[in-house]
């Protein structure tokens, strides 16, 4: 497949901005690892995983629908991003009181960490509006000025702040806030446009009706793949949770590709069928996922060649014991490529319940599995449990392309609510 000249400008700087953000979220929890003991740090791990779920579930009811709906023809403004922005405040502020409130009622976490993790739910959230907002409307090059700015200022804060001993849970969550609050700056036009309250009512009512399986999604995402976190905490140990995470941080260098290429590509994929067609779009995302896989492919075979040297570098001999996880877990970050490809498929098409179903499917049959999976076996049965989420996941989209539920006689598309 032919790429425009403009449209690989666009697919090279969105690469860089994920690759960006990518870089910075992993060398955060680097320097934040090296920083702590395993044991405090498997514990932040557990507050961040948490933060990161209440972000996943706000996406599903605000940035998703955004990346989608929001996207028209003519690329025309509107006080829809205005709305969305509003609805994303009232939704982040409860969801930052309820993360706030559990922590403080059900650990003995001190209070400071309680309340700079609590505010980094909601910066956090309004950040990947902000991001969301500038992919809908291709503006890769002011996401990717905003990004520097918040991922360069994170990097030299933490570090300062490790370089002179003073990086905590609470410092670290306290870095994290300051800088995606920084995100406001780029979103002062939507603050104070008209808007009213029949509008603001429309944009809930078609977030819920597009979010809503989106979200049933996420929540069973959740069940299906962070569990075992917590439950490695509960059962194993603190340390062995910071163990996986740290194996999870290091292949997920391989989603500096793919999400990098997914923020320029679903956009774009929704735009193709509205402009070109059925062919258009399919022969698009087919190009897209072949690419994507191979690559995926190479670079999770060379970091399993070398895995050992490099937890050792990057961490220390305590997390190299476990790089013999590398390989096994590369395995799901293959097949979750593939699920990622699909996915947008279906969600470019309005069909985000063919999602829902798959994450519905694997979170019933992880929380039949998960417990004798980790008694029985401990990490390399979290490993495998993590594996087998993704073998499901690929089932089900498999069912509903064999049903034909991509073919063009039955995708039915919604009027879009951003090209007004």
């Amino acid at each position: 497949m032919r790429l425009h000249k403009y449209n690989v400008l666009r697919y090279l700087t969105s690469i860089m901005d994920q690759a960006l953000c990518s870089l910075s979220s992993f060398i955060t929890l680097v320097i934040i690892a090296r920083a702590l003991t395993p044991e405090n740090f498997g514990l932040f791990i557990l507050l961040y995983t948490g933060v990161m779920m209440l972000s996943g579930i706000s996406a599903s009811l605000v940035t998703s629908p955004t990346k989608v709906l929001g996207v028209s023809i003519e690329n025309k403004n509107s006080i829809y991003f205005t709305n969305q922005l509003r609805f994303q405040n009232l939704l982040s502020i409860v969801l930052a009181i309820f993360f706030s409130l559990g922590v403080y009622l059900f650990t003995k976490i001190e209070l400071l960490t309680i309340i700079f993790s609590g505010l980094t739910v909601y910066f956090l959230q309004c950040y990947e509006l902000m991001r969301a907002f500038h992919l809908t409307r291709f503006e890769y090059k002011k996401l990717l000025l905003v990004d520097s700015f918040v991922h360069f200022a994170r990097i030299i804060l933490l570090y300062i702040l490790y370089s002179f001993g003073y990086l905590s849970a609470s410092t670290s969550f306290l870095v994290l806030l300051v800088t995606y609050s920084f995100s406001w700056l780029s979103m002062k036009d939507y603050l104070t446009a008209d808007t009213n309250k029949e509008s603001f009512r429309e944009v809930i009512l078609a977030n819920w009706k597009y979010g809503k399986w989106l979200l049933l999604e996420t929540t069973a995402f959740l069940a299906s793949s962070r569990i075992y976190l917590y439950l490695i905490g509960l059962l194993l140990s603190l340390e062995l949770a910071g163990v996986l995470a740290a194996v999870q941080n290091l292949l997920n260098s391989a989603n500096v590709i793919v999400m990098g290429v997914m923020a320029f590509a679903i956009p774009v994929a929704r735009k193709k069928y509205l402009q070109s067609g059925h062919l258009s779009w399919m022969q698009w995302l087919l190009f897209i996922g072949t690419v994507l896989v191979f690559v995926v492919g190479v670079l999770l075979i060379i970091v399993s060649i070398y895995s050992n040297e490099i937890m050792n570098i990057v961490y220390s001999e305590f997390y190299a014991k476990y790089s013999y996880l590398i390989p096994i877990l590369g395995i799901a970050y293959i097949i979750s490529t593939v699920n990622t490809v699909l996915s947008a498929a279906f969600r470019t098409v309005e069909q985000p319940q063919k999602g829902a179903y798959a994450k519905f499917v694997s979170a019933i049959i992880t929380l039949l599995i998960s417990y004798p999976l980790l008694l029985n076996w401990g990490l390399i049965g979290a490993v495998t449990g993590l594996i087998l989420t993704q073998v499901i996941w690929l089932m089900v989209y498999t069912y509903f392309l064999a049903k034909g539920s991509l073919r063009q006689s039955n995708i039915k598309l919604s009027a879009v609510s951003g090209a007004e």
